[in-house]
């Protein structure tokens, strides 16, 4: 997977089998890739700090052998590095906010226009329901790129499953995720996703994503947020844990 942020070291953004590459492995790539573009002379200009990492990532997934990547665009997804990827197996757009307005304009719709640049022709395409502009954008783009958009509605069987957290919007992630899951393993000649796997979902953890850390004298809550619909999310969050831990204290 790529992914950004990283929380604690870099090499987060990284990650062979749900976990961040090795030391060793990154510093090689790095090192491949420097000497790959000439960058040992001072006179070579140097790509942006996303774009070598993005490299990077490519890079690592290919030595390595990787079945499937899972890639996260950075900004926007029109003119983002990661599409690059001109023949994805699938392509996903979550729940859309006011994210990075001066690099992708000011309104919701120039947002939308950015995001579906990542569909591709023949390519299916997945979203979850959004507002009525945005979504006309995400369709007249999925037509103009020749793309196979559905709206993916929330997935019956996450009803028992406890995601984290355990609200609306996380089961419409989770339902995009089955969704893009299903169409990789059915162009693999694969089984769909099991039940087991699904009800597993309650387990995916991202580090600083919603993820609660218990030490002996305090109980941390750690989310990121930098959109408005984003940090309202997060606040309800925050609160649900906080009248739930107020109900236990008052426990007899």
């Amino acid at each position: 997977m790529y992914t950004s942020p990283h929380v604690v070291h870099i090499r987060e953004r990284i990650s062979i089998d749900s976990a961040p590459v090795s030391r060793e492995l990154f510093a090689q790539a790095v090192s491949d890739i420097w000497h790959a573009f000439g960058w040992e002379d001072p006179g070579v200009p140097r790509s942006s700090f996303f774009r070598t990492l993005t490299v990077l990532a490519f890079h690592i997934f290919i030595q390595q052998g990787v079945n499937a990547a899972i890639v996260e665009v950075g900004i926007g997804g029109e003119r983002d590095a990661t599409n690059i990827v001109n023949n994805p197996v699938v392509t996903g757009i979550s729940s859309l906010g006011m994210d990075h307005i001066s690099s992708l304009g000011p309104t919701i719709e120039n947002i939308a226009w950015h995001k579906s640049g990542i569909f591709k022709s023949e390519c299916p395409a997945f979203t979850v329901e959004q507002r009525d502009v945005a979504m006309d954008v995400l369709r007249a783009r999925a037509l103009e790129k020749g793309a196979h958009l559905t709206v993916v509605p929330t997935d019956p069987r996450l009803e028992h499953v406890p995601l984290v957290p355990n609200e609306r919007f996380q089961r419409l992630n989770a339902s995009l995720a089955i969704a893009m899951t299903d169409t990789w393993l059915q162009c693999q000649g694969l089984p769909a996703i099991a039940a087991d796997d699904i009800m597993n979902m309650a387990h995916t953890k991202l580090r600083g994503r919603f993820e609660v850390i218990t030490t002996p004298t305090v109980q941390w809550y750690l989310d990121g947020a930098h959109t408005m619909e984003s940090i309202a999310v997060a606040v309800q969050w925050l609160k649900t844990q906080c009248v739930s831990m107020t109900l236990a204290s008052c426990a007899p």
